[in-house]
């Protein structure tokens, strides 16, 4: 008798526990569903695309006219045949880098004014330095031609960014000219795919723009003069040295330019 008394007692005492629990544990329930984040449906999500900047290669092929792609250090071999060459610098021209430790697709600038046989200033996109990141345009840059031979094969570039100076040493190629091998002009640019003409497209747009950083001739004169040492002036270009007037094949994509994100935002790469 005693032991059913027990067992009812015990009986009763879990029920109530159960029925003063039941409304804690709706409770908690309810706060969860409130702090959870609603879970949007896969098709309606945004996918995160990494922003990126501007390369080095469309840039130059749009402001030189010279219809080379592929990594920066390729352009001096793809231009044998097509494009003249040559170890002195002229308006429009593309100063080729070589693959090196710190850049291992290479660079290409284009030279915007001939200062003397070791001093010129060039227009390109994705140099970066101390304060300006990668990806941005910089326009009358001073580079100069630290060779031997003064044939432009070892250069040092101005600084760009909050420090005054030229970087260290980068060896090049030599120069693609902006006219074909038999001297003629090139032909306007004319991309073959959708992904090159958005490529084309959008360094159309950075060139036409204000650049991210312009080039400190006046301060730079004394560090341009050690430099160069009694560089010699150039002569003025004729008018068959002159860079051509540069029509760009322009391409308006229907989609958005979700590819060209993910392509600008990969580290160190100037293809196309």
């Amino acid at each position: 008798m005693r032991v059913d008394r027990c067992g009812r007692l015990l009986a009763a005492f879990g029920l109530v526990s159960l029925l003063s629990a039941a409304p804690i544990a709706a409770a908690d329930a309810s706060q969860r569903q409130i702090s959870r984040p609603a879970v949007k449906p896969a098709a309606a999500r945004q996918v995160a695309i990494p922003s990126g900047g501007l390369q080095c290669v469309p840039f130059a092929r749009q402001i030189s006219g010279i219809d080379i792609t592929g990594n920066a250090h390729t352009w001096w071999h793809q231009a044998e045949g097509r494009y003249q060459r040559a170890a002195r610098p002229e308006n429009g021209a593309v100063l080729v880098f070589r693959s090196s430790g710190g850049m291992r697709l290479g660079h290409v600038s284009v030279v915007s004014s001939v200062i003397s046989s070791r001093h010129i200033l060039v227009d390109h996109a994705n140099w970066p330095g101390p304060g300006f990141p990668k990806g941005r345009v910089a326009r009358g840059v001073s580079m100069v031609d630290v060779s031997d031979r003064n044939d432009w094969t070892a250069v040092r570039v101005e600084i760009h960014g909050h420090r005054d100076g030229f970087g260290r040493i980068y060896p090049t190629f030599g120069f693609v000219l902006p006219r074909t091998v038999d001297g003629s002009q090139p032909p306007p640019l004319a991309p073959i795919t959708e992904a090159r003409a958005r490529l084309d497209e959008r360094a159309a747009r950075a060139a036409s723009r204000p650049a991210g950083y312009v080039g400190r001739g006046a301060e730079l004169a004394d560090a341009v003069a050690a430099e160069t040492g009694d560089a010699r002036p150039m002569a003025p270009a004729t008018q068959a040295q002159r860079a051509p007037q540069v029509r760009v094949a322009m391409a308006t994509p229907r989609d958005s330019l979700v590819d060209d994100d993910i392509l600008f935002a990969a580290p160190d790469r100037s293809l196309r």
